[in-house]
């Protein structure tokens, strides 16, 4: 049985698996990338013998990814503005120069997890400077929020499976 708080969803915010999202048009924007980003960041690949070895994405639960940007919501809410601005402001720079590191002048949440990754991952190298550290700071906060998910702690085996 799932943990009340990993049935908390906010479909508006989840980026397709499938095809791009068309987001809820009254959610701020910063969620619509944060949700972009979590779900690049927290991606899993896997090799399919079927498709020949060929490896493939899996994005984390949609669900999941709702809850942990409620969660950054509230925290950012919580914490004092100075942190807030430089939490949007790393999260904007990644969301606008990833495309650009990739060739694309689309927006980053439109772009295919595969192409978001492959941003990040661009982004995450030294020779980017600054937008490493931005890099660095987002997946820092996201990763703290995304390990308090009843769900993740069993899967990365924090605890056992008394949630499931």
């Amino acid at each position: 049985m799932a943990h009340p708080t990993s049935s908390v969803t906010a479909p508006h915010l989840a980026p397709s698996h499938l095809e791009p999202t068309v987001y809820d048009r009254h959610a701020p924007s910063w969620h619509r990338d944060a949700a972009a980003v979590a779900e690049a960041v927290f991606s899993k690949s896997s090799t399919s013998s079927a498709e020949h070895g060929h490896e493939t994405l899996e994005p984390p639960p949609a669900a999941r990814i709702d809850w942990m940007v409620d969660d950054l919501d509230h925290f950012l809410l919580s914490v004092g503005g100075r942190s807030r601005f430089v939490f949007r402001a790393a999260l904007t720079t990644l969301v606008t120069l990833g495309p650009v590191t990739i060739g694309s002048l689309r927006p980053f949440a439109s772009l295919s997890l595969a192409d978001r990754v492959r941003a990040l991952e661009r982004l995450d190298q030294p020779l980017a400077g600054p937008a490493a550290l931005c890099v660095f700071a987002v997946k820092t906060l996201m990763s703290f929020l995304w390990f308090e998910h009843p769900d993740t702690q069993v899967e990365a085996g924090l605890v056992r499976g008394a949630h499931r």
